[in-house]
């Protein structure tokens, strides 16, 4: 994202060298994506183009120092809250291409690049994500 603008450039936080470097352009213009680190690999998961919502994911392989498309989200979501857990991406909320939130949650299992889209069962505020372990009693 360049001043609220979609972008394909990218940059890295180069940590040894302790400055941003510039990598391959992303293959889609994209403000607004949610990103994870999984297993050496970055995923840019939705967001918008500057004309839609997208539901494309693409995976930057920093070792091939390329980025390819994954198979797509089931909805498209801009501004989703995104974090990892037991090496899957979960992706929860966002809105949709009419700007409503959405009341669902999305799993990437990266290595099978397979989906499940879940309901949530309360109310998303501000596409956070929270993981509380427990027990339901349901």
């Amino acid at each position: 994202m360049d001043g609220g603008q979609a972008s394909r450039e990218t940059e890295l936080l180069d940590p040894r060298q302790g400055k941003w470097i510039s990598v391959p352009s992303m293959i889609n213009n994209r403000s607004f994506c949610g990103l994870a680190a999984v297993n050496g690999l970055l995923y840019a998961v939705g967001g918008n183009s500057g004309n839609e919502t997208l539901n494309s994911v693409e995976v930057y392989d920093p070792r091939a120092c390329r980025w390819t498309a994954a198979q797509p989200m089931l909805k498209k979501r801009c501004d989703a809250g995104v974090t990892v857990f037991c090496d899957q991406i979960v992706v929860v909320g966002g809105s949709d291409e009419n700007g409503l939130v959405l009341p669902s949650a999305e799993v990437i299992f990266h290595i099978l690049n397979f989906f499940r889209l879940n309901v949530v069962s309360s109310p998303v505020f501000e596409n956070t994500v929270t993981y509380a372990p427990g027990r339901s009693t349901d």
